[in-house]
């Protein structure tokens, strides 16, 4: 009974395979079967009765491969289907469809499309699997165009510009790319309805959108392992090309994962449209990197390339990474929580920022961290909701801003230059260099810890809006070579001063704190020191010019030899300021700060402190002093 009924369909199909072959030879240049491939590898080409191709794909090898070899394989607008089923199957493209008599011994799991010839492949309409599910693979060495291309009931797409290899059990091993370009153009290609597209080609052009849940572009010569879509680059048949992945203004990419690769050296990759994520996007890029349009990703972003030259926006709701030989930034490079700039060379002329949301409103979330050997800000931003951290050999900021909510880290081997810039920590600041040009303000809403291993201090704004040091807590130095200083040093609480150089402050100088600690070789001050309770200061030579102030409540020098400019008319004022406090006891007890620019010697100092401390409060009788 089962050899009657089975006997029975297979005359229906050779029958309907009869009546299917004149209207097969009118839409020939869209699928037609290489006639000389291999029996078990030529698909039967028929119509639908709405009038799309149909192929009755081969019978699946024992690894579940069903290969098929053509001569052209286009897809027309109203679509094509691939026959998986041994009975009758309902379609969406085209009602019912007869079952494939190629399929008795069981349906395929992967359905190989392979071009044999010279035609490159059109895909401008829906690919759709009848019957069970399976992947569709689509390769083509001579190129493959899709405008308003699409599939159905497919789990998996791949589409490349290569030739596939099987093993022995009759699996699906590899694809060999060597050469080709696939252009995504006009209305684009929709591959949203699968849970993973994948595109390998010697070169990728997209002018149209690309919509996908998990998209995979792998551009160069390679060859891919399709198990795991691992790539291993080979050597290509083409040498002009400019970019192995070229995305235009009007194209863009959509999807909830985008894996970018360019596995060859020297071609690079252009990124000018659009890239939306909502879950993860990641760039890995064997040669130059250019990106001009907008990435956005919900998830993370990783992007790793020889050169990285971005002119447009890259945000991540998440952490975002790039690393480079070198960085060349004039646009925005953004994370919502930690962002990693990791190169050799980095120009900065926009942004770099870490734990801000899209609206703009930061959060605590994230680390800005640059490491660089080179890295220049030059009207520039690093920003942060949490803390940064940068580490080069040379760092150079001007015109620039950097700011924090927590701390600042910034740490130069060599030089660090801060110049018309400012920077700004709603924590600690800590800064470490040889030397550091100071022509800019840094400010920290705590502590301020500064330290320079053989140079010193040159803080020498030329403009009063620059210049000034200033910290919320204490501001801590510890230098090992000169300090000039024309500008601001405060701090609300300590502010202690330690270098193994000479000490310079101009008569436009000022140093203050709630107290004082100022260790140094020889110190020249025509400006202003001083301290709201303790001052100290230890140098081998201590030269006050006239315009030179220091104020304390409590006074320590400590000097080899200290010495006092006169002038007049301020010398007279003081000796009249100090013969009436030590007639008046009572205005000693008002008295917050001293002027030692009349003391020529620690003699006088300990003079001066003995006789102002505050007399004890009458018993019976009051005295004078």
């Amino acid at each position: 009974m089962k050899k009657k009924e089975l006997a029975r369909k297979i005359t229906s199909w050779l029958t309907l395979g009869a009546f299917s072959l004149q209207p097969a030879l009118a839409f020939a240049t869209e699928i037609l079967p290489d006639s000389n491939a291999p029996i078990k590898e030529r698909p039967l080409v028929t119509e639908t009765a709405s009038g799309n191709p149909l192929v009755q794909i081969t019978t699946p090898t024992a690894g579940g491969v069903s290969a098929n070899r053509y001569e052209f394989f286009n897809v027309p607008e109203r679509g094509a289907i691939l026959n998986n089923s041994y009975g009758l199957a309902s379609t969406e493209l085209a009602g019912y469809v007869q079952g494939n008599p190629y399929l008795a011994t069981g349906t395929a799991r992967i359905i190989v499309n392979e071009v044999t010839s010279a035609n490159p492949s059109e895909l401008r309409g829906f690919l759709e699997v009848a019957g069970n599910k399976a992947g569709i693979v689509i390769a083509n060495p001579n190129g493959i165009l899709a405008d308003g291309a699409g599939f159905l009931n497919t789990a998996r797409v791949t589409l490349a510009t290569g030739r596939t290899e099987m093993d022995a059990s009759g699996n699906l091993a590899s694809i060999r790319v060597e050469g080709g370009k696939l252009s995504i153009t006009g209305n684009g290609l929709n591959a949203q309805s699968t849970d993973s597209a994948e595109i390998y080609a010697r070169a990728i052009e997209i002018n149209a959108g690309l919509w996908a849940k998990n998209a995979r572009l792998a551009a160069g010569a390679n060859e891919i392992r399709y198990a795991d879509g691992t790539s291993t680059p080979i050597k290509g048949r083409e040498n002009t090309l400019a970019y192995a992945l070229d995305l235009a203004a009007i194209g863009g990419m959509y999807a909830n994962r985008i894996e970018l690769v360019g596995t060859e050296k020297g071609l690079g990759v252009n990124l000018a449209g659009q890239i939306t994520s909502t879950e993860a996007t990641s760039l890995d890029v064997n040669g130059n990197l250019k990106t001009s349009g907008n990435l956005y990703t919900d998830g993370s972003t990783h992007i790793h390339a020889d050169e990285i030259e971005n002119s447009g926006a890259v945000y991540s709701k998440e952490d975002t990474t790039l690393t480079a030989s070198s960085l060349q930034n004039s646009d925005k490079i953004i994370g919502g929580a930690d962002t990693a700039i990791h190169a050799s060379a980095i120009a900065n002329t926009g942004t770099l920022a870490a734990a801000i949301a899209p609206s703009g409103k930061t959060n605590d979330a994230g680390t800005l961290t640059v490491t660089a050997k080179e890295f220049d800000n030059n009207n520039a931003q690093l920003l942060s909701g949490k803390d940064i951290v940068v580490s080069a050999e040379n760092m150079h900021t001007q015109n620039s801003r950097i700011a924090s909510n927590g701390d600042i880290s910034l740490v130069s081997q060599n030089v660090l230059t801060v110049e018309n810039s400012a920077v700004q920590s709603g924590r600690v600041l800590s800064i470490e260099a040889n030397t550091m040009p100071l022509a800019g303000n840094l400010s920290a809403n705590r502590d301020m810890r500064l330290t320079l291993h053989t140079g010193g201090l040159s803080n020498e704004a030329a403009t009063e809006n620059f210049g000034n040091l200033h910290a919320g807590r204490n501001l801590t130095a510890n230098l090992r070579g000169n300090v000039y200083n024309q500008r601001k040093l405060e701090a609300a609480g300590m502010l202690s001063l330690a270098t193994t150089g000479n000490l310079t402050q101009t008569a436009t100088g000022e140093i203050s704190g709630k107290s004082l600690a100022i260790h140094t070789a020889d110190m020249e001050n025509r400006g202003l020191m001083q301290a709201d309770e303790e001052a100290a200061i230890t140098a081998s030579n201590l030269k006050n010019d006239a315009t030179g102030r220091i104020y304390g409540n409590t006074l320590h020098v400590q000097a080899s030899h200290i010495r006092n400019e006169k002038n007049a008319n301020l010398e007279a004022r003081l000796t009249e300021e100090m013969h009436l406090l030590k007639e008046k006891a009572e205005l000693l007890e008002a008295a917050h700060r001293v002027d030692v620019t009349k003391f020529t010697s620690q003699a006088d100092i300990a003079v001066y402190n003995a006789n102002s401390k505050a007399p004890n409060p009458p018993t019976t009788h009051s005295k004078r002093l």
